[in-house]
């Protein structure tokens, strides 16, 4: 195992990644523990909370384990440390094939995958990880987002929209949620690739917000202190709702173009709508099915071709409308 790899991600997972603001429990499964008479796995899939990214990761799951006739069981952990332990000890209990986890900590987390592991029991992370060295011990592999390239990919995207409409004097609004180390290099793919592009971008107004509600109050104080934007980008699902709900409060949606990061029905919907140029989302279900494919490696016995994987994002846009419609058709 490459160390320097390891410290890379150590580095990555510490900061805790993606947020969302939305909860809901929930399991499902088969409830005769980890393998069938023919051999098909039960999958553990832990989630932060029921927001469209980890949804999806487990339905990514549940899709690669059911198509060989096993089958998964959800745990919500709500982002309660209580919750994630007392999760674990569930999936340890019912003698689970495997675990796709998000650890809420890559300290208070680790009694509960320390415990999976020594029971036998494989551990693939996404989203976030342990540290270094418990990585190490603990973990079979780890699948991560490629953070820059969700900015990028819309940052591309947004050079050619705004130059085909002869846009070349960018003023800019944002929200950010920099607090993450995630969501910077976000912004910062976003940001390097208007100005690769030949775009002369002035940011005028760039702040954090999360929440819906408040990233639509947020965007709205932009807004009005600074009438000129004529281009805005958010970095987070919750943030890109409430920019939309904020430009469309405002009478702005034709005056002003603006971009995404992260996917969820409702944003595909503003899409379609008019509301909003282009996303890039995480590629959610191929976490999840790319983490069974390791879970079945680590039980044969194979090798793991790397210990982080990191997916590339996937693009929405007005130029392609049969992506949406298959996206909603898909997530209804």
């Amino acid at each position: 195992m490459d160390k320097a790899v390891r410290k890379v991600a150590g580095a990555l997972v510490a900061a805790g990644l993606l947020i969302s603001l939305s909860a809901c429990a929930g399991a499902t499964g088969d409830p005769t523990g980890g393998e069938s008479g023919d051999g098909a796995l039960t999958v553990g899939v832990t989630i932060h909370q029921a927001d469209q990214y980890f949804q999806t990761v487990a339905k990514g799951v549940e899709s690669a384990v059911e198509a060989d006739g096993g089958s998964s069981v959800l745990v919500n952990t709500q982002t309660d440390a209580a919750s994630e332990a007392t999760g674990f000890q569930n999936l340890i209990s019912r003698q689970v094939s495997g675990i796709v986890t998000s650890p809420l900590s890559p300290t208070g987390s680790l009694a509960s995958i320390k415990s999976a592991s020594e029971a036998g029991i494989p551990i693939v992370c996404y989203n976030t990880c342990l540290g270094d060295e418990d990585n190490e011990k603990y973990v079979k592999a780890f699948i991560q987002s490629d953070q820059k390239d969700l900015g990028t990919q819309t940052g591309e995207f947004a050079v050619q929209d705004l130059k085909a409409r002869g846009l070349t004097d960018v003023t800019l609004g944002m929200l950010n949620c920099n607090r993450y180390e995630a969501c910077k290099d976000r912004q910062n793919g976003f940001l390097d690739a208007l100005k690769a592009g030949g775009l002369n971008v002035t940011v005028v107004g760039d702040q954090e917000a999360l929440a819906p509600d408040e990233a639509t109050q947020t965007a709205t104080d932009i807004l009005t202190a600074n009438p000129n934007i004529n281009v805005f980008w958010s970095s987070s699902q919750g943030a890109s709702e409430g920019m939309v709900a904020a430009i469309k409060a405002a009478g702005k949606t034709d005056a002003i173009s603006s971009y995404a990061t992260d996917v969820s029905p409702a944003l595909v919907q503003a899409i379609k709508d008019g509301q909003l140029r282009a996303l890039t989302g995480q590629d959610s279900i191929r976490t999840g099915e790319l983490a069974v494919e390791y879970i079945k490696r680590a039980i044969a016995g194979e090798d793991i071709p790397e210990f982080v994987t990191s997916l590339p994002g996937v693009l929405y846009s007005v130029d392609n409308t049969a992506a949406l419609d298959e996206y909603l058709a898909d997530n209804s």
